[in-house]
Protein backbone atom coordinates (compact mmCIF):
# COMPACT_ATOMS: atom_id res chain seq x y z
CA UNK A 1 0.00 0.00 0.00
CA UNK A 2 1.16 3.83 -1.18
CA UNK A 3 2.20 5.65 2.08
CA UNK A 4 0.24 8.44 1.15
CA UNK A 5 -3.26 6.65 1.62
CA UNK A 6 -1.13 5.53 5.14
CA UNK A 7 -1.11 9.01 6.05
CA UNK A 8 -4.40 10.01 5.12
CA UNK A 9 -6.67 7.99 6.40
CA UNK A 10 -4.48 6.35 9.72
CA UNK A 11 -2.93 9.72 11.22
CA UNK A 12 -4.71 10.91 14.48
CA UNK A 13 -4.00 13.94 16.57
CA UNK A 14 -2.14 13.83 20.08
CA UNK A 15 -4.60 14.53 22.70
CA UNK A 16 -2.75 18.25 23.35
CA UNK A 17 -1.50 18.50 19.19
CA UNK A 18 -1.87 20.71 17.01
CA UNK A 19 -5.39 20.97 15.56
CA UNK A 20 -4.59 21.42 12.24
CA UNK A 21 -3.31 17.90 11.19
CA UNK A 22 -4.69 16.81 8.02
CA UNK A 23 -7.96 19.12 8.55
CA UNK A 24 -8.79 18.48 4.99
CA UNK A 25 -9.77 14.97 5.23
CA UNK A 26 -13.00 13.99 7.62
CA UNK A 27 -11.61 10.70 8.69
CA UNK A 28 -13.42 9.22 11.19
CA UNK A 29 -9.81 8.80 13.53
CA UNK A 30 -9.66 12.21 13.37
CA UNK A 31 -13.49 13.43 13.96
CA UNK A 32 -13.68 11.36 17.03
CA UNK A 33 -10.10 12.77 18.64
CA UNK A 34 -11.04 16.54 18.04
CA UNK A 35 -14.83 15.36 19.26
CA UNK A 36 -15.77 18.33 16.10
CA UNK A 37 -17.20 18.20 12.90
CA UNK A 38 -13.89 18.77 10.54
CA UNK A 39 -13.87 21.68 8.20
CA UNK A 40 -12.89 22.60 4.29
CA UNK A 41 -10.49 24.34 4.52
CA UNK A 42 -8.87 26.57 1.73
CA UNK A 43 -5.28 25.22 0.78
CA UNK A 44 -2.09 27.15 1.83
CA UNK A 45 0.72 27.86 -0.70
CA UNK A 46 2.35 24.93 1.15
CA UNK A 47 -0.44 23.18 0.85
CA UNK A 48 -0.29 23.67 -2.91
CA UNK A 49 2.95 22.40 -2.99
CA UNK A 50 2.06 18.65 -2.64
CA UNK A 51 1.55 17.33 -6.20
CA UNK A 52 2.48 20.14 -8.20
CA UNK A 53 5.82 20.24 -9.93
CA UNK A 54 7.75 23.15 -8.15
CA UNK A 55 10.78 23.18 -6.67
CA UNK A 56 12.82 24.09 -3.45
CA UNK A 57 14.72 27.32 -3.49
CA UNK A 58 18.80 26.56 -2.77
CA UNK A 59 19.27 29.46 0.36
CA UNK A 60 22.77 29.01 -0.37
CA UNK A 61 22.07 30.93 -3.83
CA UNK A 62 20.35 33.11 -2.36
CA UNK A 63 23.34 34.13 -0.11
CA UNK A 64 25.22 34.29 -2.91
CA UNK A 65 23.12 36.64 -4.56
CA UNK A 66 22.86 39.36 -1.44
CA UNK A 67 26.48 38.85 -0.10
CA UNK A 68 28.32 41.89 -0.01
CA UNK A 69 25.72 44.37 -0.30
CA UNK A 70 25.72 47.45 2.54
CA UNK A 71 21.82 45.91 4.06
CA UNK A 72 22.02 48.84 6.76
CA UNK A 73 19.15 51.89 6.24
CA UNK A 74 21.30 54.52 6.56
CA UNK A 75 19.97 57.76 9.17
CA UNK A 76 18.93 59.97 6.25
CA UNK A 77 17.56 57.35 3.89
CA UNK A 78 14.05 56.79 2.74
CA UNK A 79 12.60 53.16 3.16
CA UNK A 80 11.65 53.80 -0.56
CA UNK A 81 15.36 54.93 -1.32
CA UNK A 82 17.08 51.71 0.93
CA UNK A 83 14.91 49.36 -1.34
CA UNK A 84 15.91 51.47 -4.87
CA UNK A 85 19.58 51.16 -4.05
CA UNK A 86 19.24 47.58 -3.03
CA UNK A 87 16.86 46.48 -5.96
CA UNK A 88 19.69 44.75 -7.93
CA UNK A 89 20.33 42.55 -5.57
CA UNK A 90 16.99 41.75 -4.64
CA UNK A 91 16.32 41.27 -8.48
CA UNK A 92 19.35 38.91 -8.73
CA UNK A 93 18.21 36.31 -5.43
CA UNK A 94 14.40 36.13 -6.77
CA UNK A 95 15.82 35.31 -10.11
CA UNK A 96 17.57 32.62 -8.01
CA UNK A 97 14.74 31.75 -5.97
CA UNK A 98 12.37 30.77 -8.62
CA UNK A 99 9.29 33.20 -7.53
CA UNK A 100 5.98 31.50 -7.46
CA UNK A 101 4.25 34.78 -7.75
CA UNK A 102 6.01 36.69 -4.84
CA UNK A 103 7.29 33.87 -2.56
CA UNK A 104 9.55 30.82 -2.97
CA UNK A 105 9.54 27.42 -1.42
CA UNK A 106 12.27 25.83 0.93
CA UNK A 107 12.86 23.47 3.58
CA UNK A 108 15.07 22.85 6.36
CA UNK A 109 15.39 18.41 7.37
CA UNK A 110 13.92 17.82 10.47
CA UNK A 111 16.95 16.17 12.86
CA UNK A 112 16.37 12.22 13.41
CA UNK A 113 16.66 12.83 17.23
CA UNK A 114 13.13 14.37 16.79
CA UNK A 115 11.34 11.45 15.14
CA UNK A 116 11.09 8.45 17.27
CA UNK A 117 9.33 5.18 16.05
CA UNK A 118 7.24 2.27 17.97
CA UNK A 119 7.37 -0.90 16.11
CA UNK A 120 5.10 -2.61 18.19
CA UNK A 121 2.60 0.25 17.47
CA UNK A 122 3.29 1.16 14.13
CA UNK A 123 3.71 4.76 15.68
CA UNK A 124 5.77 7.84 14.32
CA UNK A 125 6.05 10.81 16.61
CA UNK A 126 7.91 13.97 15.35
CA UNK A 127 8.87 16.34 17.86
CA UNK A 128 8.76 16.71 21.54
CA UNK A 129 6.77 18.71 24.10
CA UNK A 130 8.03 21.79 25.08
CA UNK A 131 11.03 21.51 22.97
CA UNK A 132 10.20 22.66 19.39
CA UNK A 133 11.29 21.10 16.30
CA UNK A 134 14.08 22.87 14.79
CA UNK A 135 16.36 24.04 16.76
CA UNK A 136 17.19 27.52 17.21
CA UNK A 137 20.17 29.88 17.46
CA UNK A 138 20.11 30.49 21.49
CA UNK A 139 19.04 33.86 22.03
CA UNK A 140 16.77 33.89 18.72
CA UNK A 141 13.70 34.01 17.90
CA UNK A 142 13.35 31.84 14.74
CA UNK A 143 17.12 32.01 13.44
CA UNK A 144 17.61 28.46 12.10
CA UNK A 145 20.59 27.04 10.80
CA UNK A 146 20.63 26.15 7.13
CA UNK A 147 24.68 24.88 6.81
CA UNK A 148 27.68 25.09 9.13
CA UNK A 149 31.43 24.53 8.34
CA UNK A 150 34.03 24.56 10.14
CA UNK A 151 37.82 24.24 9.81
CA UNK A 152 41.11 24.49 12.28
CA UNK A 153 43.47 27.20 11.70
CA UNK A 154 45.90 26.71 14.22
CA UNK A 155 46.44 26.53 17.72
CA UNK A 156 48.47 27.84 20.73
CA UNK A 157 49.06 27.01 24.25
CA UNK A 158 46.32 29.01 26.63
CA UNK A 159 46.85 30.03 30.33
CA UNK A 160 43.89 30.59 32.52
CA UNK A 161 43.98 32.74 35.86
CA UNK A 162 45.29 29.75 37.86
CA UNK A 163 48.35 29.37 35.93
CA UNK A 164 46.31 26.05 34.55
CA UNK A 165 47.56 25.45 30.59
CA UNK A 166 46.21 23.84 27.56
CA UNK A 167 46.57 23.67 24.32
CA UNK A 168 43.69 25.36 22.71
CA UNK A 169 42.30 24.66 18.91
CA UNK A 170 41.72 27.96 16.88
CA UNK A 171 38.74 27.44 13.80
CA UNK A 172 37.13 29.67 12.15
CA UNK A 173 33.43 28.81 11.30
CA UNK A 174 30.63 29.94 9.18
CA UNK A 175 26.97 29.71 9.39
CA UNK A 176 24.12 30.56 6.91
CA UNK A 177 21.13 31.11 8.96
CA UNK A 178 17.41 31.70 8.12
CA UNK A 179 15.24 34.30 10.18
CA UNK A 180 11.06 33.36 10.00
CA UNK A 181 8.38 33.58 12.46
CA UNK A 182 7.01 31.88 14.92
CA UNK A 183 10.25 31.24 17.03
CA UNK A 184 10.88 31.56 20.29
CA UNK A 185 14.62 31.57 22.18
CA UNK A 186 15.54 27.87 21.56
CA UNK A 187 13.14 26.59 19.51
CA UNK A 188 11.09 26.07 16.57
CA UNK A 189 8.02 27.00 16.67
CA UNK A 190 7.36 28.10 19.80
CA UNK A 191 3.44 26.63 19.79
CA UNK A 192 4.44 23.40 18.42
CA UNK A 193 2.57 19.84 20.07
CA UNK A 194 4.03 16.69 19.29
CA UNK A 195 3.06 15.19 15.74
CA UNK A 196 1.66 11.10 15.69
CA UNK A 197 1.08 9.33 12.72
CA UNK A 198 0.82 5.31 11.74
CA UNK A 199 3.03 5.05 8.25
CA UNK A 200 3.75 1.45 7.10
CA UNK A 201 6.35 -0.23 8.96
CA UNK A 202 8.09 -1.59 6.20
CA UNK A 203 8.58 2.44 4.69
CA UNK A 204 8.75 3.74 8.22
CA UNK A 205 12.56 3.95 8.18
CA UNK A 206 12.42 5.69 5.27
CA UNK A 207 9.64 8.08 5.98
CA UNK A 208 12.05 9.10 9.16
CA UNK A 209 15.05 10.10 6.41
CA UNK A 210 12.75 12.18 4.38
CA UNK A 211 10.70 14.40 6.49
CA UNK A 212 10.98 17.78 6.28
CA UNK A 213 9.70 21.24 7.39
CA UNK A 214 8.60 23.34 3.89
CA UNK A 215 8.00 26.92 4.15
CA UNK A 216 6.55 29.24 1.44
CA UNK A 217 8.29 32.34 2.06
CA UNK A 218 9.04 35.96 0.77
CA UNK A 219 12.10 38.53 0.94
CA UNK A 220 11.89 40.46 4.46
CA UNK A 221 13.74 43.88 5.20
CA UNK A 222 16.12 44.12 6.26
CA UNK A 223 16.58 40.72 3.87
CA UNK A 224 20.25 39.74 4.74
CA UNK A 225 22.31 40.86 7.79
CA UNK A 226 25.79 39.48 8.90
CA UNK A 227 27.89 39.48 11.49
CA UNK A 228 31.04 37.99 13.31
CA UNK A 229 30.83 36.21 16.79
CA UNK A 230 33.06 34.63 18.96
CA UNK A 231 33.36 31.73 21.47
CA UNK A 232 36.19 32.29 24.18
CA UNK A 233 38.42 29.10 24.88
CA UNK A 234 37.62 27.42 28.60
CA UNK A 235 39.48 24.48 30.59
CA UNK A 236 36.97 22.08 29.29
CA UNK A 237 36.28 23.08 26.02
CA UNK A 238 39.55 24.44 24.94
CA UNK A 239 38.54 26.20 20.86
CA UNK A 240 38.60 29.48 20.32
CA UNK A 241 35.93 30.01 17.83
CA UNK A 242 35.05 32.79 15.29
CA UNK A 243 32.17 32.26 13.66
CA UNK A 244 30.80 34.52 11.16
CA UNK A 245 27.02 34.16 10.60
CA UNK A 246 24.94 35.35 7.56
CA UNK A 247 21.03 35.35 8.04
CA UNK A 248 18.64 35.79 5.37
CA UNK A 249 15.63 37.24 6.56
CA UNK A 250 12.06 36.19 5.46
CA UNK A 251 8.22 36.53 6.08
CA UNK A 252 6.78 33.01 5.39
CA UNK A 253 3.28 32.35 4.85
CA UNK A 254 3.07 29.29 5.96
CA UNK A 255 4.95 26.06 6.85
CA UNK A 256 4.06 22.26 7.11
CA UNK A 257 5.77 19.15 7.92
CA UNK A 258 6.23 17.24 4.41
CA UNK A 259 7.59 13.52 3.49
CA UNK A 260 9.61 14.82 0.71
CA UNK A 261 9.91 11.24 -0.47
CA UNK A 262 5.84 10.87 -1.30
CA UNK A 263 5.27 14.83 -1.48
CA UNK A 264 2.61 13.80 0.95
CA UNK A 265 2.01 16.48 3.70
CA UNK A 266 2.05 14.96 7.13
CA UNK A 267 0.79 18.25 9.12
CA UNK A 268 0.43 22.30 9.09
CA UNK A 269 2.54 24.41 11.59
CA UNK A 270 1.62 27.26 13.48
CA UNK A 271 3.62 30.51 13.06
CA UNK A 272 1.80 32.39 15.95
CA UNK A 273 4.61 33.29 18.62
CA UNK A 274 3.82 32.82 22.35
CA UNK A 275 5.22 35.45 23.56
Amino acid sequence: MRLLGILVFNVILCGCGNPNVYSNYSSPIAASATEKPMTIQAPSACSEFVGSKSSLTNLGEIAIALRGGDFKKQEFETTEQFKTRLSSRIKSASQRASLRGDYFYFAIPIPKDQITYDADQGRMTIGQEYSGLLNSEFGSKGELNISSTRRATGSYVGQNSFGVKKEITRIDERKLNVIVPGGEYSSWPSQFKPIVFYPERTEAKATKENLIVLFAARFKQPYFTSETRHFSPKIDAPYDITTLVESIHLDADCAIILDKAHKAKIADLSLASRY
